[in-house]
């Protein structure tokens, strides 16, 4: 028993530590990072190595309560699913997932519309797990019995049967081939580039109306597209709420007969302040409003956040949109979908990250956002990067890092869901509450040995 909890309080300090550096190299700071102070920043990237430290005290107590080498197998890989699946919920999207290092696997982007990427984190967990036993049984010069060879192929064939009988009868559609286009939208993507310092000088010297004619330029200029669309928080702040600027937006859409979605701060009559999309339809009319319902904790916290996520409807066309942050949360697309989304739209103002990982990791989410709920996604970033993603999570079209890019791609409608996004994340409530009760009946057992010793 003091060796059980030697190894567990190993598991403490051997978990911190190597989550926190995990994180650390992923969240590193670059010269126009000011989205993170330094203190808020240390703090997250240590919440981040505790949440690992868990995981890794729940792979001991496995390791030191179950025998069966199956069991051992399956809790450790849904533990990592489990821890996940609870602290995107709980720590508001801040979580890794080791599934999106699959996001340029078409088999597992294609496997994901049937488990998510949780399911996606479970598989590659579960394939590492198998590999690393065996090499510790070899390395410790024993030969794998018949049992450890037919759990290999059990569980591997598990999955394999499981991804021919669901895609047996599409898989052709692997590349997006063979998509019939009864329905297409046209839109023009307008990456502005407009990099932070740019805003913070725009905002002091009262010149932001130079970054909105620049949006405006980009918008008209030899446009034959049906949705004009820009980026999150395009231009600061309230234009909707500045006769000025919303006057001009809306004669610009009659004018040129061109719908237009984008990105600005809006300042209601009550003085709460949201971070909102607005869609202006080609004869001035505001067809609707979409306030960001998932807002980046401490950076954002001076917008309230929405309430409600649905689709806008533009030429009996369905459309969701999603503002930076909330492509971290399966639901928001989910719900969008299952609310009858044809295309999705992600708006995001990424400049403040500088040449970090951020915008990739985004970009990468995104695939399994298309993936997993059977739609393109049209994903557009202030300073990069911007790009055409279709149902099955492959990047058609996209533009580089830092700089002044129009993307212009007719995208197909698809309104047939997935047997993810029908059921969404129902099934990951029920594992993780059933996996919670199993460790828990771990601890109870541990606890009853100690008091008979």
């Amino acid at each position: 028993m003091k060796k059980n909890e030697k190894s567990l309080r190993y598991g403490f300090f051997e978990g911190t530590l190597i989550g926190t550096i995990i994180f650390l190299s992923i969240l590193h700071i670059q010269s126009e990072s000011i989205l993170i102070n330094i203190l808020i920043f240390l703090l997250l990237v240590n919440i981040m190595g505790i949440t690992f430290m868990i995981y890794t005290i729940i792979v001991k107590m496995i390791y030191n309560s179950l025998k069966v080498k199956i069991q051992k197998i399956c809790m450790i890989s849904l533990g990592w699913m489990v821890i996940e699946f609870i602290t995107n919920k709980m720590l508001v999207g801040f979580t890794f997932y080791v599934g999106i290092t699959q996001h340029n696997n078409d088999l597992m982007l294609y496997l994901s519309k049937y488990i998510g990427l949780y399911g996606i984190s479970f598989v590659v967990v579960l394939i590492n797990v198998i590999i690393l036993e065996s090499i510790l049984k070899l390395k410790e010069n024993k030969k794998l019995k018949k049992n450890d060879i037919k759990y290999i192929i059990f569980i591997l064939g598990f999955f394999l049967a499981y991804f021919v009988f669901n895609s047996s009868n599409d898989i052709k559609n692997i590349n997006g081939i063979n998509i019939k286009k009864k329905e297409t939208l046209k839109v023009r993507l307008i990456q502005g580039n407009i990099t932070a310092k740019e805003y913070k000088k725009a905002e002091e010297k009262n010149k932001m109306k130079n970054i909105f004619e620049k949006y405006m330029n980009l918008s008209i200029k030899e446009n034959s597209s049906e949705l004009i669309v820009w980026p999150e928080t395009a231009v600061h702040r309230w234009i909707m709420r500045i006769p000025e600027y919303k006057n001009k937006i809306i004669n610009i859409a009659k004018t040129n007969k061109i719908n237009i979605l984008f990105g600005t701060p809006d300042l209601e009559p009550n003085d709460e302040e949201y971070n909102s999309a607005f869609l202006i339809s080609k004869t001035g009319k505001i067809l609707g409003k979409y306030n960001k319902n998932y807002t980046v904790p401490f950076y954002e916290s001076y917008f309230k956040k929405g309430k409600e996520i649905r689709p806008f409807e533009i030429n009996n066309i369905k459309i969701g949109v999603e503002i930076c942050f909330e492509a971290f949360f399966q639901n928001v697309s989910t719900e969008l979908k299952q609310k009858g989304a044809g295309i999705i739209f992600l708006l995001s103002n990424n400049g403040l990250f500088g040449y970090s990982n951020i915008p990739y990791i985004t970009s990468a989410f995104m695939q399994f956002r298309a993936a997993e709920n059977n739609v393109y996604v049209a994903q557009l970033m202030n300073t990069g990067i911007t790009q055409i993603i279709n149902n099955n999570g492959k990047v058609l079209k996209k533009t580089k890092l830092f700089e002044t890019k129009i993307i212009n791609y007719e995208i197909p409608v698809i309104y047939k869901q997935t047997i993810y996004s029908k059921y969404g994340e129902t099934t990951y409530y029920i594992i993780t509450i059933l996996f919670l009760v199993i460790i828990i009946a771990m601890l109870l057992k541990i606890q009853m040995r100690r008091r008979k010793k």
